[in-house]
């Protein structure tokens, strides 16, 4: 009981009247209560729909993942499968290239034979003009 309510009853006011100021105070304090408990509530019910978002999100962005996921897994044994074959067209290409440097190879050999008996045959040919013009035509042609 504060001060003032003790200075009103002796100032004469009466039992009744305290009473009532009593019940109004008392009246207040549960209409608090109430207030309180009715925004603990919606305090409560906000909480737990924001929960329920989060774990509806949670689960909608697990699931896109798990799909992402796949979907990359996917492509991954995708380009694996292009890679392979790549690399069997590049071991191919390789294999093919040495054929055709021994063949060129060989070519090359062909050619320097080639050329080796038609430079003897040029040095005959300018042997056999050159003895000609030097009069050694003139023999042969003597001995006829």
């Amino acid at each position: 009981m504060s001060d003032h309510d003790r200075e009103a009853l002796t100032r004469g006011e009466d039992f009744a009247s305290f009473e009532r100021r009593m019940m109004k105070l008392f009246e207040r304090m549960a209409e608090r209560a109430e207030t309180s408990e009715r925004e603990s509530q919606h305090r409560e019910e906000r909480i737990q729909r924001a929960v329920e978002f989060l774990i509806q999100q949670q689960a909608q962005f697990q699931a896109k993942s798990e799909a992402g996921m796949q979907r990359l897994q996917e492509l991954h044994e995708k380009n694996e499968r292009k890679w392979e074959h790549t690399e069997d067209s590049v071991r191919s290409l390789h294999a093919i290239a040495q054929i055709h440097e021994g063949e060129i190879m060989a070519l090359a050999e062909s050619h320097s034979d080639t050329k080796g008996r038609l430079n003897a045959l040029i040095d005959t040919v300018e042997r056999v003009v050159s003895e000609r013009r030097n009069g050694g035509g003139k023999k042969e042609e003597s001995s006829e």
